[in-house]
Protein backbone atom coordinates (compact mmCIF):
# COMPACT_ATOMS: atom_id res chain seq x y z
CA UNK A 1 0.00 0.00 0.00
CA UNK A 2 1.43 3.49 -0.74
CA UNK A 3 0.15 6.78 0.82
CA UNK A 4 1.61 9.86 -0.57
CA UNK A 5 3.46 13.30 0.08
CA UNK A 6 5.85 13.22 2.72
CA UNK A 7 8.84 12.77 0.82
CA UNK A 8 8.48 14.24 -2.84
CA UNK A 9 10.84 14.45 -5.95
CA UNK A 10 10.96 13.47 -9.43
CA UNK A 11 13.10 10.03 -8.49
CA UNK A 12 11.12 9.24 -4.84
CA UNK A 13 6.83 9.61 -6.29
CA UNK A 14 6.10 7.18 -3.90
CA UNK A 15 5.16 8.43 -0.26
CA UNK A 16 3.29 8.38 2.55
CA UNK A 17 0.48 10.29 3.94
CA UNK A 18 -0.08 9.41 7.63
CA UNK A 19 -2.91 10.15 9.50
CA UNK A 20 -2.97 10.17 13.21
CA UNK A 21 -5.02 7.08 13.97
CA UNK A 22 -6.45 5.19 16.49
CA UNK A 23 -5.22 1.16 17.25
CA UNK A 24 -7.34 -0.98 15.95
CA UNK A 25 -9.05 -3.87 17.85
CA UNK A 26 -5.69 -6.38 17.80
CA UNK A 27 -5.27 -10.10 17.78
CA UNK A 28 -2.45 -11.09 20.57
CA UNK A 29 -4.70 -11.66 23.35
CA UNK A 30 -7.28 -13.31 21.02
CA UNK A 31 -5.79 -16.69 20.05
CA UNK A 32 -8.18 -18.40 17.84
CA UNK A 33 -6.98 -22.13 17.19
CA UNK A 34 -7.94 -23.04 13.57
CA UNK A 35 -6.52 -22.91 10.44
CA UNK A 36 -8.80 -21.34 7.57
CA UNK A 37 -8.63 -23.73 5.10
CA UNK A 38 -10.73 -21.61 2.31
CA UNK A 39 -13.70 -19.51 1.71
CA UNK A 40 -16.21 -19.34 -0.62
CA UNK A 41 -17.93 -15.97 -0.62
CA UNK A 42 -21.18 -14.99 -2.84
CA UNK A 43 -22.09 -11.87 -2.66
CA UNK A 44 -25.19 -9.50 -4.07
CA UNK A 45 -24.01 -5.89 -4.71
CA UNK A 46 -26.94 -3.13 -4.61
CA UNK A 47 -24.93 -0.47 -5.85
CA UNK A 48 -27.90 2.20 -5.44
CA UNK A 49 -28.12 1.48 -1.67
CA UNK A 50 -24.57 0.70 -0.73
CA UNK A 51 -25.50 -2.66 0.09
CA UNK A 52 -24.78 -6.12 -0.22
CA UNK A 53 -26.03 -9.34 0.65
CA UNK A 54 -24.86 -12.60 0.69
CA UNK A 55 -23.04 -15.66 2.56
CA UNK A 56 -19.35 -16.96 3.13
CA UNK A 57 -18.86 -20.82 3.11
CA UNK A 58 -15.74 -21.21 5.66
CA UNK A 59 -13.83 -24.43 5.64
CA UNK A 60 -11.53 -24.86 8.50
CA UNK A 61 -9.22 -27.09 10.80
CA UNK A 62 -9.14 -27.35 14.25
CA UNK A 63 -5.40 -26.88 15.87
CA UNK A 64 -6.95 -27.48 19.30
CA UNK A 65 -10.18 -28.86 20.76
CA UNK A 66 -12.97 -26.49 19.15
CA UNK A 67 -16.50 -26.27 21.33
CA UNK A 68 -16.60 -22.60 19.40
CA UNK A 69 -15.13 -20.73 17.20
CA UNK A 70 -14.91 -16.99 16.39
CA UNK A 71 -14.63 -14.89 13.12
CA UNK A 72 -14.25 -11.50 12.16
CA UNK A 73 -17.62 -9.12 11.24
CA UNK A 74 -17.85 -5.32 12.14
CA UNK A 75 -20.68 -4.69 14.20
CA UNK A 76 -21.42 -1.08 12.41
CA UNK A 77 -21.59 -2.30 8.66
CA UNK A 78 -22.30 -6.44 8.93
CA UNK A 79 -25.75 -7.76 10.21
CA UNK A 80 -25.38 -11.88 10.79
CA UNK A 81 -28.68 -13.35 9.32
CA UNK A 82 -27.96 -16.97 10.42
CA UNK A 83 -24.90 -19.56 10.78
CA UNK A 84 -25.27 -23.20 9.27
CA UNK A 85 -23.85 -26.48 8.85
CA UNK A 86 -25.69 -27.85 6.19
CA UNK A 87 -29.47 -27.03 6.67
CA UNK A 88 -28.96 -27.57 10.52
CA UNK A 89 -28.64 -23.39 11.94
CA UNK A 90 -26.15 -22.95 14.95
CA UNK A 91 -26.64 -20.44 17.75
CA UNK A 92 -24.27 -17.75 17.56
CA UNK A 93 -23.64 -13.94 18.92
CA UNK A 94 -22.89 -10.52 17.07
CA UNK A 95 -20.95 -8.07 18.86
CA UNK A 96 -18.01 -5.96 19.42
CA UNK A 97 -16.98 -6.77 15.64
CA UNK A 98 -16.61 -10.90 15.69
CA UNK A 99 -18.85 -13.74 15.55
CA UNK A 100 -18.61 -16.58 18.45
CA UNK A 101 -19.92 -19.80 17.25
CA UNK A 102 -21.31 -22.40 19.08
CA UNK A 103 -20.29 -25.67 17.41
CA UNK A 104 -23.07 -28.35 17.73
CA UNK A 105 -20.14 -30.83 18.83
CA UNK A 106 -16.66 -30.50 19.98
CA UNK A 107 -14.13 -30.62 16.77
CA UNK A 108 -10.79 -32.66 17.69
CA UNK A 109 -7.49 -30.82 16.77
CA UNK A 110 -6.84 -31.77 12.67
CA UNK A 111 -10.38 -32.75 12.22
CA UNK A 112 -12.56 -30.29 9.26
CA UNK A 113 -15.42 -28.32 9.15
CA UNK A 114 -17.50 -26.38 6.74
CA UNK A 115 -20.18 -24.16 7.71
CA UNK A 116 -21.82 -20.80 6.13
CA UNK A 117 -22.42 -17.23 7.47
CA UNK A 118 -25.02 -15.58 6.12
CA UNK A 119 -25.21 -11.91 6.06
CA UNK A 120 -26.17 -8.70 4.61
CA UNK A 121 -24.51 -5.05 4.95
CA UNK A 122 -24.57 -1.08 4.17
CA UNK A 123 -21.55 0.62 3.95
CA UNK A 124 -20.83 4.04 5.04
CA UNK A 125 -17.26 3.89 3.76
CA UNK A 126 -16.24 7.91 1.99
CA UNK A 127 -13.09 6.57 0.49
CA UNK A 128 -10.59 8.19 2.65
CA UNK A 129 -7.66 6.41 4.37
CA UNK A 130 -8.41 6.21 7.34
CA UNK A 131 -11.35 3.84 6.71
CA UNK A 132 -11.54 0.97 5.29
CA UNK A 133 -13.91 -1.84 3.67
CA UNK A 134 -16.30 -1.46 0.54
CA UNK A 135 -16.55 2.25 -1.10
CA UNK A 136 -19.96 3.07 -3.29
CA UNK A 137 -19.78 5.58 -5.91
CA UNK A 138 -21.91 6.94 -8.51
CA UNK A 139 -20.01 7.14 -12.34
CA UNK A 140 -20.90 9.21 -15.39
CA UNK A 141 -23.10 6.10 -16.47
CA UNK A 142 -24.03 3.84 -13.31
CA UNK A 143 -21.45 3.05 -10.29
CA UNK A 144 -18.55 1.78 -9.13
CA UNK A 145 -17.61 -0.68 -6.21
CA UNK A 146 -14.17 -1.00 -4.76
CA UNK A 147 -12.39 -2.58 -1.59
CA UNK A 148 -9.36 -1.74 0.20
CA UNK A 149 -8.98 -4.50 3.41
CA UNK A 150 -5.43 -3.34 4.91
CA UNK A 151 -4.73 -3.49 7.78
CA UNK A 152 -8.11 -4.87 9.05
CA UNK A 153 -10.94 -3.90 6.81
CA UNK A 154 -11.67 -7.38 5.36
CA UNK A 155 -14.28 -7.60 8.48
CA UNK A 156 -16.20 -4.44 7.27
CA UNK A 157 -17.39 -6.30 4.19
CA UNK A 158 -17.20 -10.01 4.57
CA UNK A 159 -16.93 -12.03 8.11
CA UNK A 160 -14.04 -14.13 7.78
CA UNK A 161 -10.87 -14.59 10.21
CA UNK A 162 -9.13 -11.55 9.22
CA UNK A 163 -5.33 -11.95 10.42
CA UNK A 164 -2.32 -11.94 8.00
CA UNK A 165 -1.18 -14.89 9.38
CA UNK A 166 -4.35 -17.09 8.14
CA UNK A 167 -3.85 -17.56 4.19
CA UNK A 168 -6.39 -19.27 3.09
CA UNK A 169 -7.75 -20.30 -0.61
CA UNK A 170 -10.67 -17.83 -1.86
CA UNK A 171 -13.31 -17.98 -4.34
CA UNK A 172 -16.05 -14.73 -5.02
CA UNK A 173 -18.72 -15.27 -6.95
CA UNK A 174 -20.21 -11.88 -7.17
CA UNK A 175 -23.90 -10.25 -8.59
CA UNK A 176 -24.41 -7.23 -10.12
CA UNK A 177 -26.77 -5.44 -12.34
CA UNK A 178 -26.22 -5.63 -16.23
CA UNK A 179 -22.84 -3.49 -17.60
CA UNK A 180 -21.06 -3.62 -14.72
CA UNK A 181 -17.73 -6.12 -14.87
CA UNK A 182 -16.51 -7.61 -11.59
CA UNK A 183 -12.54 -7.92 -11.09
CA UNK A 184 -11.16 -10.16 -8.17
CA UNK A 185 -7.79 -12.27 -7.14
CA UNK A 186 -6.79 -15.65 -8.92
CA UNK A 187 -8.27 -16.25 -12.50
CA UNK A 188 -11.94 -15.13 -13.74
CA UNK A 189 -14.02 -18.68 -13.61
CA UNK A 190 -16.86 -17.98 -15.36
CA UNK A 191 -19.46 -15.55 -16.26
CA UNK A 192 -23.49 -16.35 -16.20
CA UNK A 193 -25.49 -13.54 -17.78
CA UNK A 194 -29.43 -13.00 -17.09
CA UNK A 195 -31.32 -10.51 -17.86
CA UNK A 196 -31.41 -8.42 -14.48
CA UNK A 197 -28.30 -9.69 -13.21
CA UNK A 198 -24.15 -10.98 -14.21
CA UNK A 199 -22.44 -13.50 -12.13
CA UNK A 200 -18.60 -13.68 -11.90
CA UNK A 201 -16.94 -16.31 -10.52
CA UNK A 202 -13.09 -15.50 -9.67
CA UNK A 203 -11.06 -17.98 -7.79
CA UNK A 204 -7.30 -18.19 -6.24
CA UNK A 205 -5.11 -20.96 -6.75
CA UNK A 206 -2.83 -19.99 -4.11
CA UNK A 207 -3.56 -18.70 -0.67
CA UNK A 208 -4.84 -14.98 0.55
CA UNK A 209 -4.33 -13.17 3.39
CA UNK A 210 -7.48 -11.38 4.09
CA UNK A 211 -6.27 -7.93 3.84
CA UNK A 212 -5.24 -8.59 0.25
CA UNK A 213 -8.74 -9.91 -1.20
CA UNK A 214 -10.58 -7.43 -3.58
CA UNK A 215 -13.35 -6.69 -5.60
CA UNK A 216 -13.90 -4.07 -7.84
CA UNK A 217 -16.90 -3.45 -10.23
CA UNK A 218 -17.26 -1.02 -13.24
CA UNK A 219 -18.49 -0.28 -16.28
CA UNK A 220 -14.44 -1.07 -16.69
CA UNK A 221 -13.23 -0.82 -20.18
CA UNK A 222 -10.82 -4.42 -20.25
CA UNK A 223 -7.33 -4.45 -22.39
CA UNK A 224 -5.86 -8.00 -22.48
CA UNK A 225 -2.69 -9.17 -23.19
CA UNK A 226 0.25 -11.94 -22.30
CA UNK A 227 3.49 -11.71 -21.28
CA UNK A 228 6.22 -14.29 -21.60
CA UNK A 229 8.24 -14.37 -18.35
CA UNK A 230 12.12 -15.55 -18.08
CA UNK A 231 11.20 -19.23 -16.81
CA UNK A 232 9.46 -20.11 -19.75
CA UNK A 233 5.23 -19.57 -18.63
CA UNK A 234 2.80 -17.10 -19.82
CA UNK A 235 1.61 -14.62 -17.86
CA UNK A 236 -2.09 -13.20 -18.25
CA UNK A 237 -2.24 -9.52 -18.20
CA UNK A 238 -5.43 -7.22 -18.14
CA UNK A 239 -6.19 -3.69 -17.51
CA UNK A 240 -9.86 -3.17 -16.21
CA UNK A 241 -9.71 1.27 -16.47
CA UNK A 242 -12.82 3.86 -16.65
CA UNK A 243 -13.59 4.36 -19.99
CA UNK A 244 -13.26 8.07 -19.44
CA UNK A 245 -9.23 7.20 -18.73
CA UNK A 246 -8.05 4.68 -21.27
CA UNK A 247 -5.48 6.47 -23.36
CA UNK A 248 -3.75 7.84 -20.08
CA UNK A 249 -4.02 4.49 -18.45
CA UNK A 250 -2.19 3.45 -21.52
CA UNK A 251 0.63 5.59 -21.72
CA UNK A 252 1.07 5.31 -17.62
CA UNK A 253 0.84 1.23 -17.56
CA UNK A 254 2.83 0.62 -20.74
CA UNK A 255 5.90 -0.87 -18.60
CA UNK A 256 3.49 -3.07 -17.02
CA UNK A 257 5.26 -5.93 -18.78
CA UNK A 258 9.18 -4.26 -18.34
CA UNK A 259 8.77 -3.50 -14.41
CA UNK A 260 7.11 -7.55 -13.97
CA UNK A 261 10.00 -9.40 -16.31
CA UNK A 262 13.00 -7.28 -13.63
CA UNK A 263 11.20 -8.32 -10.60
CA UNK A 264 10.62 -12.10 -11.95
CA UNK A 265 14.72 -12.46 -13.39
CA UNK A 266 16.11 -10.58 -9.81
CA UNK A 267 13.54 -11.85 -6.70
CA UNK A 268 12.02 -14.59 -8.11
CA UNK A 269 9.63 -15.79 -10.89
CA UNK A 270 6.44 -14.19 -10.68
CA UNK A 271 4.58 -15.88 -7.80
CA UNK A 272 1.02 -16.66 -9.03
CA UNK A 273 1.33 -18.18 -12.41
CA UNK A 274 -1.89 -19.62 -13.89
CA UNK A 275 -3.60 -17.10 -12.43
CA UNK A 276 -2.93 -13.16 -13.60
CA UNK A 277 -1.77 -10.13 -12.81
CA UNK A 278 -4.35 -7.15 -13.49
CA UNK A 279 -4.54 -3.46 -12.62
CA UNK A 280 -8.20 -1.74 -11.59
CA UNK A 281 -8.80 1.61 -11.36
CA UNK A 282 -10.47 2.65 -8.44
CA UNK A 283 -12.17 5.57 -7.14
CA UNK A 284 -10.95 6.82 -3.40
CA UNK A 285 -7.46 6.94 -1.90
CA UNK A 286 -7.94 2.92 -2.32
CA UNK A 287 -4.39 2.29 -4.24
CA UNK A 288 -2.98 -1.20 -3.06
CA UNK A 289 -1.46 -4.28 -3.75
CA UNK A 290 -4.15 -6.75 -3.58
CA UNK A 291 -2.94 -10.09 -4.49
CA UNK A 292 -2.76 -10.71 -8.60
CA UNK A 293 -4.77 -7.74 -9.12
CA UNK A 294 -3.56 -4.26 -8.14
CA UNK A 295 -5.69 -1.12 -7.33
CA UNK A 296 -4.66 2.25 -8.64
CA UNK A 297 -6.68 5.21 -7.81
CA UNK A 298 -7.89 7.75 -10.47
CA UNK A 299 -6.48 10.66 -9.25
CA UNK A 300 -2.79 8.40 -9.91
CA UNK A 301 -4.01 8.03 -13.60
CA UNK A 302 -2.45 11.13 -15.62
CA UNK A 303 -0.74 10.15 -18.77
CA UNK A 304 2.27 11.39 -18.19
CA UNK A 305 3.82 7.85 -16.03
CA UNK A 306 4.66 10.68 -12.88
CA UNK A 307 3.20 8.18 -10.60
CA UNK A 308 5.04 5.20 -12.04
CA UNK A 309 7.47 4.61 -8.81
CA UNK A 310 3.88 4.23 -6.95
CA UNK A 311 3.12 1.35 -9.62
CA UNK A 312 6.57 -0.26 -9.00
CA UNK A 313 5.98 -0.13 -5.59
CA UNK A 314 2.25 -2.35 -5.54
CA UNK A 315 3.81 -4.36 -8.05
CA UNK A 316 6.74 -5.27 -6.46
CA UNK A 317 4.26 -6.50 -3.36
CA UNK A 318 3.26 -9.54 -5.43
CA UNK A 319 6.55 -10.74 -4.05
CA UNK A 320 6.88 -8.89 -0.66
CA UNK A 321 3.82 -9.27 0.68
CA UNK A 322 1.64 -11.52 -1.01
CA UNK A 323 4.18 -14.60 -1.72
CA UNK A 324 5.51 -13.63 1.64
CA UNK A 325 3.52 -12.45 4.10
CA UNK A 326 3.93 -10.67 7.65
CA UNK A 327 3.25 -13.23 10.54
CA UNK A 328 1.41 -9.99 12.19
CA UNK A 329 1.24 -6.28 11.62
CA UNK A 330 4.26 -5.32 13.70
CA UNK A 331 6.53 -6.83 10.49
CA UNK A 332 4.41 -4.55 8.26
CA UNK A 333 8.12 -3.24 7.06
CA UNK A 334 8.71 -7.07 5.02
CA UNK A 335 6.35 -5.46 3.02
CA UNK A 336 6.57 -1.64 2.54
CA UNK A 337 10.33 -1.24 3.54
CA UNK A 338 10.95 -3.54 0.79
CA UNK A 339 8.20 -2.26 -1.01
CA UNK A 340 9.85 0.94 -1.44
CA UNK A 341 13.51 -0.56 -1.64
CA UNK A 342 12.50 -2.23 -4.86
CA UNK A 343 11.52 0.89 -6.18
CA UNK A 344 15.04 2.55 -5.45
CA UNK A 345 16.26 -1.16 -7.12
CA UNK A 346 14.08 -0.60 -10.48
CA UNK A 347 14.96 3.03 -10.72
CA UNK A 348 18.82 1.75 -10.65
CA UNK A 349 17.33 -0.65 -13.12
CA UNK A 350 16.41 1.79 -15.51
CA UNK A 351 18.40 4.93 -15.06
CA UNK A 352 21.87 3.76 -13.38
CA UNK A 353 23.34 3.82 -9.97
CA UNK A 354 23.40 7.95 -9.60
CA UNK A 355 19.28 7.79 -9.86
CA UNK A 356 19.85 4.98 -7.35
CA UNK A 357 22.03 6.95 -5.03
CA UNK A 358 19.85 10.04 -5.67
CA UNK A 359 16.71 7.91 -4.32
CA UNK A 360 18.68 6.60 -1.17
CA UNK A 361 19.71 10.43 -0.62
CA UNK A 362 16.33 11.74 -0.45
CA UNK A 363 15.55 8.99 1.89
CA UNK A 364 18.24 9.89 3.79
CA UNK A 365 18.08 13.59 4.16
CA UNK A 366 14.88 14.28 5.99
CA UNK A 367 14.73 15.91 8.91
CA UNK A 368 16.13 14.45 11.96
CA UNK A 369 13.82 12.75 13.94
CA UNK A 370 11.29 11.90 10.86
CA UNK A 371 12.23 7.81 11.05
CA UNK A 372 11.29 8.50 15.09
CA UNK A 373 10.29 5.20 16.54
CA UNK A 374 10.82 1.65 16.22
CA UNK A 375 11.01 0.03 12.66
CA UNK A 376 9.05 -2.73 14.09
CA UNK A 377 5.85 -2.02 15.46
CA UNK A 378 5.44 -2.23 19.18
CA UNK A 379 2.52 -5.25 19.63
CA UNK A 380 -0.18 -6.46 17.64
CA UNK A 381 -2.63 -3.79 18.57
CA UNK A 382 -0.92 -0.56 17.67
CA UNK A 383 -1.98 -1.19 14.15
CA UNK A 384 -1.04 2.17 12.66
CA UNK A 385 2.21 2.06 14.16
CA UNK A 386 3.40 -0.51 11.89
CA UNK A 387 2.21 2.09 9.19
CA UNK A 388 4.88 4.99 10.19
CA UNK A 389 7.80 6.67 8.09
CA UNK A 390 10.16 4.49 9.48
CA UNK A 391 8.56 1.55 8.24
CA UNK A 392 8.40 1.94 4.74
CA UNK A 393 11.74 4.85 4.78
CA UNK A 394 14.19 3.54 7.69
CA UNK A 395 13.04 0.26 6.40
CA UNK A 396 13.98 0.84 2.73
CA UNK A 397 17.48 2.45 4.27
CA UNK A 398 18.11 -0.80 6.28
CA UNK A 399 18.12 -3.21 3.55
CA UNK A 400 20.31 -0.27 1.35
CA UNK A 401 22.77 -0.66 4.36
CA UNK A 402 22.34 -4.61 4.43
CA UNK A 403 23.49 -4.21 0.43
CA UNK A 404 26.26 -2.24 1.03
CA UNK A 405 27.17 -4.15 3.97
CA UNK A 406 26.70 -7.58 2.02
CA UNK A 407 28.01 -7.05 -1.25
CA UNK A 408 25.57 -7.44 -3.99
CA UNK A 409 26.14 -10.99 -4.66
CA UNK A 410 25.43 -12.25 -0.99
CA UNK A 411 22.29 -9.81 -0.94
CA UNK A 412 20.39 -10.80 -4.09
CA UNK A 413 21.17 -14.06 -3.18
CA UNK A 414 19.22 -13.17 0.56
CA UNK A 415 16.44 -11.73 -0.97
CA UNK A 416 16.18 -14.83 -3.09
CA UNK A 417 16.45 -17.38 -0.57
CA UNK A 418 14.06 -16.02 1.49
CA UNK A 419 10.94 -16.28 -1.40
CA UNK A 420 12.20 -19.32 -2.39
CA UNK A 421 12.35 -20.90 0.85
CA UNK A 422 9.40 -23.40 1.45
CA UNK A 423 9.02 -22.47 5.10
CA UNK A 424 7.52 -18.55 3.95
CA UNK A 425 6.60 -19.14 0.33
CA UNK A 426 2.55 -18.49 -0.32
CA UNK A 427 3.00 -18.20 3.74
CA UNK A 428 4.36 -15.73 6.31
CA UNK A 429 7.43 -15.02 7.99
CA UNK A 430 8.71 -12.62 10.78
CA UNK A 431 11.49 -10.08 11.03
CA UNK A 432 13.81 -12.85 12.73
CA UNK A 433 13.10 -15.40 9.84
CA UNK A 434 14.12 -12.71 7.41
CA UNK A 435 17.81 -12.06 9.88
CA UNK A 436 18.23 -15.79 10.12
CA UNK A 437 18.46 -16.01 6.14
CA UNK A 438 20.66 -12.81 6.24
CA UNK A 439 23.35 -14.53 8.65
CA UNK A 440 23.23 -17.87 7.13
CA UNK A 441 24.42 -16.14 3.79
CA UNK A 442 26.59 -13.46 5.66
CA UNK A 443 28.32 -16.33 8.16
CA UNK A 444 28.04 -14.02 10.40
CA UNK A 445 25.87 -12.57 13.49
CA UNK A 446 23.21 -10.09 12.29
CA UNK A 447 21.47 -9.46 15.86
CA UNK A 448 23.54 -6.12 16.16
CA UNK A 449 22.68 -4.91 12.83
CA UNK A 450 18.90 -5.15 13.55
CA UNK A 451 18.71 -4.76 16.75
CA UNK A 452 19.87 -1.28 15.99
CA UNK A 453 18.27 -0.54 13.17
CA UNK A 454 15.00 -2.64 13.36
CA UNK A 455 14.20 -3.13 16.64
CA UNK A 456 15.88 0.06 18.37
CA UNK A 457 13.03 1.88 20.97
CA UNK A 458 10.76 3.37 19.81
CA UNK A 459 12.17 6.90 21.48
CA UNK A 460 15.38 5.95 20.13
CA UNK A 461 16.88 8.67 18.06
CA UNK A 462 16.14 7.70 14.22
CA UNK A 463 19.79 7.58 13.14
CA UNK A 464 23.56 8.30 14.50
CA UNK A 465 26.04 10.88 13.75
CA UNK A 466 29.82 10.86 13.96
CA UNK A 467 32.34 13.82 13.86
CA UNK A 468 36.00 13.32 11.96
CA UNK A 469 39.07 14.68 12.10
CA UNK A 470 43.01 13.30 10.85
CA UNK A 471 46.63 14.16 11.23
CA UNK A 472 49.50 12.42 9.40
CA UNK A 473 53.04 11.86 10.55
CA UNK A 474 55.78 11.47 8.57
CA UNK A 475 57.08 7.79 9.38
CA UNK A 476 60.78 6.24 7.90
CA UNK A 477 58.65 4.00 5.39
CA UNK A 478 56.09 6.09 4.37
CA UNK A 479 53.29 8.28 6.32
CA UNK A 480 51.00 7.66 9.37
CA UNK A 481 47.60 8.57 9.17
CA UNK A 482 45.75 8.72 12.44
CA UNK A 483 41.34 9.10 11.91
CA UNK A 484 39.88 10.30 15.61
CA UNK A 485 35.77 9.26 15.15
CA UNK A 486 33.36 10.75 18.00
CA UNK A 487 29.80 9.32 17.80
CA UNK A 488 27.08 11.66 18.65
CA UNK A 489 25.34 12.08 21.24
CA UNK A 490 27.66 11.10 23.74
CA UNK A 491 25.46 10.49 26.17
CA UNK A 492 24.11 7.33 24.66
CA UNK A 493 25.27 3.90 23.83
CA UNK A 494 27.91 3.35 21.00
CA UNK A 495 26.63 2.41 16.98
CA UNK A 496 28.38 -0.26 15.75
CA UNK A 497 29.14 1.52 12.53
CA UNK A 498 30.84 -0.34 9.94
CA UNK A 499 31.89 2.39 6.66
CA UNK A 500 34.50 2.83 4.39
CA UNK A 501 37.18 5.68 4.17
CA UNK A 502 38.13 7.07 1.02
CA UNK A 503 41.99 9.02 1.23
CA UNK A 504 43.05 11.03 -1.10
CA UNK A 505 46.89 12.12 -1.57
CA UNK A 506 49.57 12.07 -4.56
CA UNK A 507 47.11 11.90 -7.36
CA UNK A 508 45.37 8.60 -6.12
CA UNK A 509 42.83 7.45 -3.73
CA UNK A 510 42.69 4.04 -1.62
CA UNK A 511 39.52 2.72 0.65
CA UNK A 512 40.01 1.11 3.75
CA UNK A 513 36.61 -0.53 5.82
CA UNK A 514 37.02 0.03 9.44
CA UNK A 515 34.35 -0.62 12.23
CA UNK A 516 33.40 1.82 14.67
CA UNK A 517 32.01 0.65 17.79
CA UNK A 518 32.81 3.49 20.72
CA UNK A 519 31.80 6.63 21.44
CA UNK A 520 35.76 7.59 20.71
CA UNK A 521 37.72 5.65 18.43
CA UNK A 522 40.77 5.98 17.05
CA UNK A 523 41.76 3.97 13.61
CA UNK A 524 45.50 4.45 11.91
CA UNK A 525 46.50 3.65 8.24
CA UNK A 526 49.88 3.18 6.92
CA UNK A 527 50.45 5.54 3.37
CA UNK A 528 53.14 5.51 0.72
CA UNK A 529 52.22 9.02 -0.20
CA UNK A 530 51.14 12.27 1.58
CA UNK A 531 46.99 12.54 2.31
CA UNK A 532 45.68 15.75 1.10
CA UNK A 533 42.06 14.92 2.00
CA UNK A 534 40.09 11.96 4.05
CA UNK A 535 36.27 11.35 3.47
CA UNK A 536 33.87 8.95 5.52
CA UNK A 537 31.02 6.93 3.99
CA UNK A 538 31.38 8.45 0.58
CA UNK A 539 28.85 6.42 -1.21
CA UNK A 540 26.53 7.04 2.01
CA UNK A 541 26.08 3.05 2.97
CA UNK A 542 25.08 4.04 6.84
CA UNK A 543 22.04 6.12 7.46
CA UNK A 544 24.00 8.43 9.53
CA UNK A 545 24.81 12.33 9.45
CA UNK A 546 28.48 12.76 9.10
CA UNK A 547 30.80 15.63 10.45
CA UNK A 548 34.14 17.00 9.17
CA UNK A 549 36.01 18.17 12.46
CA UNK A 550 36.25 17.39 15.69
CA UNK A 551 35.43 20.28 18.54
CA UNK A 552 37.15 19.80 21.90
Amino acid sequence: MTRRAAISTGILAAALLLPQQPARPGNSADPRPYDVLSYELNITLIPESKSLAGFNQVTLSATAALTAVRFDAASTTLRIDSVTIGLRKLAFAHAANVIDVTLPSTLRPSETLTLTIHFHGTSAFDGRYEGGGILFTRTGTGYSVATISQPNFARQWWPCNDRPADKAYFTLRCSVPPGMTVVSNGRLISKKERPDRHVFEWATKTPIATYLVFLGASDYLVTRDTLALPDGTTLDLAWYVFPEDSARAAEDFRNTKAILTWFSENFAPYPFPGEQFAVAEVDGHLTMENQTVVAIEKELITGDRRNENTFVHEISHQWWGNLVTPSDWRHTWLNEGFATFSEALYVESRKGPAAYREFIDVLMDQPPGFYAGSVIGRDEDAFWDSFGPAVYYKGALALHMLRRMMGDEAFFSVLRSYLADPRFAYGNATTDDFRRVCEGRYGADLGWFFDQWIYASRHSIDRPGIAYGWEEQAADSGYTLRLAVRQMPAAGPAWRLPFRVRVHGGGEFGEFGVIDSMINQEFVFRRTVPTDSVVVDPERDLFMTVQRGLSE
